[in-house]
């Protein structure tokens, strides 16, 4: 009796400490939603190849409008841009802003997306409610979620039908055990037979369940955002939410271990692990479920940019909530080129620029770190950041909705065996391919030919 209670106890305190430790960390996420509102994360060092996950994994990117090519990102510093721009709150929303800005959607979504940002300028209990789910996707292993967008079934170890029969010898010997005691001893073999194919899989178990995990914690996520009527005018349907709760139904036992990986809950983790390795459940649960993953990679594709779009929208808001002048961008059809205190979002107390253009091209000339490139830079990062985020670093812009091509940035290859002439070259290659196009085109290009003798 002594020691039943002895474990009433010890589970009373376990409780009562993790209460009080999930109250002080609330405490500090309130604190951090109000202090970081309107300003850039404080965070010195950004993944950036987790960060582009998803740009660089998903398999297409469907009605694009246009897709902002790696040397054009370069040239734009768009990395520094992303870090500038970036209020996300969740694992979710970095890799889904940072696609965003490398994929330009038509015009259509652009605008759609922008009404659906405003909503938080305002609204501050929403927003809040908001960031404080999010937040609970802010852990580095929320960048593995991208990678159940593109899951691919894994092939079926042949083992796997010798572990159906060692998993029904465990549960035959341990039915037996009870009246006829010698069989108990055949659990030993039994156990240390199974523990090696359950260590030998485990790696890979362990590469997809920091995914797993991460989806079982989003999808309720998830449904808390939908059932906001605020955002729902914005989307047709949520019923790609169904499937995906039945199968986080379905997988919590395997994600159950991640939660015991504390050093109050260190007894039950070994009691876990005991029961996966007798039984062979975690091997047999994995490989039945991988199937039923890939088939949902769409409805995991839904999730994550549901997720993800929720949390850049509320970015956005506090971006034009800062201290930088950001105005909202009226798209024409008329070949004309508007801005008005036009600054680069990187440069503080920048010197402001006004541009008009109407059915003309521009040449600019003038001595060395007088701003010709920043200023040219500035005006191909506002058009992109007006039609992807539907923000711009200016007082007023108007311009056509435009397909972005720049040359600034160049460099010789040598693993490509391209001189510095022949890829200068080639990057004037695409701009005059580009220029066919029947799409308002914007052509950004610094110092032409300089490599070569004038």
């Amino acid at each position: 009796m002594n020691w039943i209670l002895g474990i009433v106890l010890f589970l009373t305190c376990v409780f009562l400490i993790n209460h009080l430790l999930n109250k002080r960390k609330l405490k500090r996420q309130y604190g951090k939603i109000k202090e970081e509102w309107g300003n850039p994360k404080s965070d010195a060092y950004l993944n950036m190849y987790a960060i582009s996950g998803y740009f660089r994994n998903k398999r297409e990117h469907s009605n694009a409008y246009q897709v902002i090519e790696d040397d054009v990102c370069n040239d734009l510093d768009l990395d520094a841009i992303f870090k500038q721009i970036d209020r996300t709150f969740s694992k979710i929303g970095q890799q889904y802003l940072y696609y965003k800005l490398r994929v330009i959607q038509p015009e259509e979504s652009v605008k759609r997306f922008a009404t659906l940002s405003g909503i938080f300028d305002e609204d501050t209990s929403t927003r809040t409610a908001f960031q404080r789910e999010l937040l609970k996707l802010n852990d580095v292993k929320a960048y593995n979620l991208e990678e159940l967008t593109h899951f691919n079934s894994i092939e079926r170890p042949r083992a796997l039908t010798f572990l159906y029969i060692f998993s029904g010898l465990a549960i035959v010997s341990l039915g037996l055990s009870f009246f006829y005691p010698a069989f108990s001893l055949l659990l030993l073999p039994i156990f240390a037979i199974n523990m090696v194919f359950h260590y030998r899989n485990k790696e890979t178990i362990i590469y997809y369940m920091r995914g797993l995990a991460i989806f079982s914690i989003a999808v309720p996520i998830a449904q808390f955002l939908a059932n906001n009527d605020k955002i729902q005018p914005f989307y047709t349907d949520f019923n790609f939410l169904r499937p995906l709760a039945k199968m986080r139904d379905k997988i919590k036992f395997l994600t159950a271990e991640s939660k015991l990986y504390n050093e109050f809950l260190a007894i039950f983790w070994i009691v876990s692990e005991c029961i996966k390795i007798l039984f062979n459940i975690e091997y047999i649960v994995f490989y039945r479920l991988s199937d039923r993953i890939s088939k949902e990679r769409e409805n995991m594709d839904r999730l994550f940019e549901f997720i993800g779009e929720i949390d850049v929208a509320i970015s956005c808001a506090s971006v034009r909530s800062g201290n930088k002048v950001t105005c909202t961008p009226i798209f024409t059809s008329e070949s004309t080129v508007l801005y008005e205190g036009l600054t680069h979002p990187l440069i503080n107390d920048c010197v402001t620029n006004d541009l008009e253009l109407i059915n003309n091209s521009m040449l600019i000339t003038g001595s060395n770190m007088s701003g010709k490139t920043t200023f040219i830079r500035s005006v191909a990062l506002n058009a992109l950041l007006a039609q992807t985020i539907h923000i711009c670093f200016a007082k007023s812009y108007k311009a056509p909705f435009f397909k972005i091509y720049s040359v600034i940035r160049i460099a010789d290859d040598l693993l490509d065996q391209k001189s510095y002439y022949l890829e200068e070259v080639l990057r004037v290659k695409n701009l005059v391919e580009a220029s066919k196009d029947s799409s308002p085109c914007l052509f950004i290009m610094d110092e032409l030919l300089k490599g070569t003798n004038t």
